[in-house]
C-alpha cells in the first residue's frame, strides 16, 4: 500500500497514509491497527490528494496542444461524456502497442479534469504502473478487491465509507494495465460503482471510466493455467 503514495510523498507520510487505508479496512471488521499491534495512523485520512487547479490546467493545455489525431479524438469523446451526464457512451477502452502514447493521453485527461477542480481517480493493476500515474493507486487498494480474485469475490469497500464518497464525487475513473486484471476484478468494480452511485441499471453506475492497455502484452496470471484457461480469465461475462 505504501507504494501507492511513495511517488508523491516522503516515506513517513506515505507509510502513515497506508496505515489510514489499513485502519479503515480493519474498522469494517470491528478491529483497528492498535488492536493488532500496528502503529495507529496519525492526523486525518486524506480523501483525495490535493492538486493545484491552475497548475494542472496549464499542464493540460500544453499536453492537449501536442496530442496526435487519435489521441485528440479519444480525448474529445471522453471529455464530451464527462460534460454530458446523459451521453450514453461512458465507458472507454484505450488500445495500442507499447510506446503509442496511451499514458500521455491518461496524463492529459487527469490534468484536464483536475484543472477544472474536479476529481479524477487513476488506478492500475500493479504498484509500478500506479506510480507512473500522478496520484495513482493500485486497483486492489482503491477498490478494496480480494486477493486472489475468484468468481464469488466482492469489493470490501462499504458504500458509507470515505473512499466510496470520493468515488461518488469523481468525474473520471481511469484504470491502467487492465489486461492483467481478471474478469472477476472488473465485475467487482462494476458492481461496486453501481452500488455507491445507486445507479444499478447502468454499467459502472454511469461513471465515466477509461480502461486501457495492450492485449498483446501480459495477460492475467493463472498459475499453471492452459492457454484456454488464461483466455477464459479475460473473457467478459
Amino acid at each position: 500500500m505504501t507504494l501507492d503514495y511513495s511517488r508523491n510523498h516522503q516515506h513517513d507520510a506515505a507509510l502513515n497514509m497506508a496505515f489510514h487505508d489499513i485502519e479503515e479496512i480493519l474498522q469494517q471488521h470491528g478491529s483497528s491497527c492498535e488492536k493488532i499491534g500496528l502503529p495507529p495512523p496519525s492526523g486525518v485520512a486524506p480523501l483525495e490528494e490535493g492538486f493545484n487547479p491552475i497548475i494542472e490546467a496549464q499542464i493540460a493545455q500544453e499536453r492537449i496542444a501536442i496530442l496526435n489525431q487519435n489521441q485528440r479524438e479519444a480525448f474529445n469523446r471522453i471529455v464530451r461524456a464527462i460534460d454530458n451526464p446523459e451521453d450514453p457512451e461512458r465507458a472507454f477502452y484505450i488500445d495500442g502497442p507499447g510506446g503509442s502514447g496511451k499514458k500521455f493521453l491518461y496524463a492529459t485527461l487527469l490534468s484536464f479534469v483536475r484543472g477544472r477542480s474536479q476529481i479524477a481517480l487513476p488506478f492500475a493493476t500493479t504498484g509500478i504502473a500506479a506510480t507512473l500515474l500522478k496520484g495513482g493507486r493500485t486497483a486492489h487498494s482503491g477498490f478494496k478487491l480480494d486477493v486472489p480474485l475468484i468468481d464469488t469475490s466482492v469489493s470490501r469497500l462499504r458504500p458509507s465509507s470515505k473512499d466510496a464518497d470520493v468515488l461518488r464525487q469523481s468525474s473520471l475513473i481511469l484504470i491502467d494495465e487492465i489486461t492483467m486484471l481478471s474478469k472477476h476484478g472488473l465485475r467487482c468494480i462494476d458492481r461496486l460503482l453501481r452500488e455507491v452511485t445507486n445507479c444499478k441499471e447502468k454499467p459502472f453506475g454511469g461513471k465515466v471510466i477509461v480502461i486501457g492497455e495492450d492485449f498483446r502484452q501480459t495477460l492475467p496470471v493463472v498459475p499453471r493455467g492452459t492457454r484456454a484457461q488464461i483466455l477464459e480469465c479475460c473473457k467478459s461475462e
